[in-house]
C-alpha cells in the first residue's frame, strides 16, 4: 500500500509542474521552461525515491533508470493505442 500511495504522490508531482508548465508557457511562450520543470521532477523523482526507501545512490540511480525506462515504454504504448482507438471510434 505504501508504494501505491509514493506512486500516487509522485504523478501527483508530475501533473503539477507539467500544470505550471503549461501556465508559464502561455505566459513567456518559452520552451526552456517546459524542460526545466521536467528536469526538476526528475531531481525530485530521484531524491524521492532515495528518502522513501532509504537506500544508496547506485541502488537508486539504478530504480530511477530503470522506472523511467518502464514508464517511458508504457506511456508511448497507451499513447499509441489511444490514437488507433481514437481512429477506429472516427
Amino acid at each position: 500500500m505504501e508504494h501505491l500511495v509514493f506512486a500516487f504522490h509522485s504523478q501527483t508531482m508530475l501533473f503539477f509542474l507539467m500544470c505550471f508548465s503549461v501556465f508559464f508557457h502561455y505566459l513567456f511562450n518559452s520552451n526552456w521552461l517546459t524542460v526545466l520543470f521536467i528536469l526538476s521532477y526528475a531531481v525530485y523523482l530521484f531524491f524521492a525515491l532515495r528518502g522513501f526507501y532509504k537506500q544508496g545512490i547506485l541502488k537508486t540511480l539504478f530504480k530511477f533508470v530503470f522506472l523511467n525506462v518502464i514508464f517511458a515504454i508504457l506511456a508511448i504504448t497507451t499513447t499509441g493505442l489511444a490514437i488507433l482507438a481514437s481512429f477506429a471510434v472516427y
